[in-house]
């Protein structure tokens, strides 16, 4: 039945058989998994197909079917089988892949195929209060330049000009744009400077664009000693490339 026409409920036979299955996708849609397929479409979205629900049931199928649900006057009725044009792709793991939702996705690092790959990349130096940033867009190689005062422990301070490189990674960028919108633009950040056996200092920040998004940044600086603090406001500005 599920196979044939329903005009009772305006149904063509095909229709539910091939919903777009992504985070939009209601729990309803997919009603049945046994037989199911995953499939990609010429985009790359995902598709849930039963192939059995393309075939049409045997003539005396048809009229027993008929027969039971109205005669003549039943909302029943089927096409003519018609083979496939072309053998579809069949993806076997689909979105659902064992290494899928890994830990940097679930945490809402980039996007599903970039694994750990950053979002950006910094060069920094800093002396007293201030600091100058260097920063690439590593979707696009979009250069930016930033700079902002850092309140740090008393220590630290030093007339001496200190270097460091760091990777980000921002919450929820997926593209270019998304990366410039937060790079270029006003924004603070709190970070930490720790002294390493390895003769190098680990760096550690968050950073947050204001009314924008928020980054992890990790990196290392030449040996120094334990600093900490945070810049209250920086500013950054696009150089080269496109948006």
């Amino acid at each position: 039945m599920r196979a044939a026409d329903n005009s009772q409920y305006g149904e063509f036979a095909a229709t539910v058989v091939v919903v777009p299955l992504n985070a939009n996708t209601p729990a309803g849609a997919v009603y049945d998994t046994t037989g199911m397929k995953l499939e990609t479409d010429s985009t790359g979205n995902y598709l849930v197909q039963d192939q059995s629900m393309l075939a049409t049931p045997s003539k005396a199928l048809q009229d027993l079917i008929t027969q039971n649900t109205g005669g003549a006057s039943s909302p029943y009725s089927w096409r003519t089988s018609t083979s496939q044009a072309a053998a579809p792709k069949i993806d076997p793991n689909g979105p659902f892949s064992p290494n899928f939702n890994t830990g940097d996705y679930s945490a809402g690092f980039g996007e599903y195929g970039r694994g750990l790959a950053p979002d950006y990349v910094t060069a920094s130096i800093g002396a007293l209060s201030g600091n100058a940033s260097g920063i690439v867009n590593l979707y696009n190689g979009a250069t930016y330049v930033s700079g902002g005062v850092a309140m740090t422990n008393p220590s630290a301070v030093s007339y001496t000009p200190s270097i460091a490189t760091t990777v980000g990674y921002i919450f929820g960028a997926n593209s270019a744009q998304d990366a410039h919108n937060f790079i270029a633009g006003d924004g603070n950040q709190v970070f930490i400077s720790i002294p390493t056996p390895f003769g190098v200092n680990a760096i550690g920040a968050i950073t947050h664009a204001y009314g924008g998004s928020t980054a992890i940044e990790f990196g290392m600086s030449p040996p120094a000693s334990l600093s900490f603090g945070v810049l209250p406001w920086g500013h950054g500005a696009q150089m080269t490339g496109n948006k």
